[in-house]
């Protein structure tokens, strides 16, 4: 049991003695860079979702436009057909 004991407290006083290595510095410094970038990601997100929906509510306004029926157009008066010289309309 001591030699285990011996063995265990050999191999892991290393590890607790140690200070900041090299290798967790290095993932420090990318976990940071990680969150700068997941931020800048983030409101990119909110940015588009925002043009997400204006661009929504103009497609909405545009199918609620096509769907209404055109108002219906007043025809024209015809042209009056042209009159015969010599001919009177009344008698």
């Amino acid at each position: 049991m001591k030699a285990w004991m011996a063995a265990l407290v050999l191999a892991l006083a290393p590890l607790v003695a140690c200070g900041p290595s090299k290798e967790l510095e290095r993932a420090k410094g990318d976990a940071d860079a990680l969150r700068q970038e997941n931020t800048k990601l983030k409101t990119q997100l909110a940015e588009l979702e925002g043009n997400f929906q204006k661009v929504r509510q103009e497609r909405d306004q545009l199918k609620l436009a096509a769907a209404k029926p055109a108002p219906a157009a007043t025809p024209a008066p015809a042209p009056a057909a042209p009159k015969k010289p010599g001919t009177t309309a009344k008698k």
